[in-house]
């Protein structure tokens, strides 16, 4: 499941890429870290766009191994 996950991952990323373009080399919080406490309006849209990609894919790879999981065991 983790290989198939990973090609989801890249696959929407490239498409993501369309409209936001490739991820910035250097994340606006590595450079700037007072940026972590200010309101969006001062981040790199970008670095934002993917920060927020990145968390909801992560939260729906944990949501599919929890609920693949419940199902192997019969729950």
């Amino acid at each position: 499941m983790e290989k198939d996950f990973d090609k989801f991952r890249q696959k929407t990323e490239k498409a993501y890429a369309k409209t936001w373009g490739k991820r910035c080399e250097i994340k606006d919080l590595e450079d700037f870290p007072e940026l972590k406490n200010d309101p969006v309006n001062s981040r790199c849209p970008c670095c934002y766009a993917y920060e927020l990609l990145d968390k909801n894919i992560d939260n729906l790879y944990a949501d599919i191994q929890k609920w693949f999981g419940e199902e192997r065991n019969g729950k």
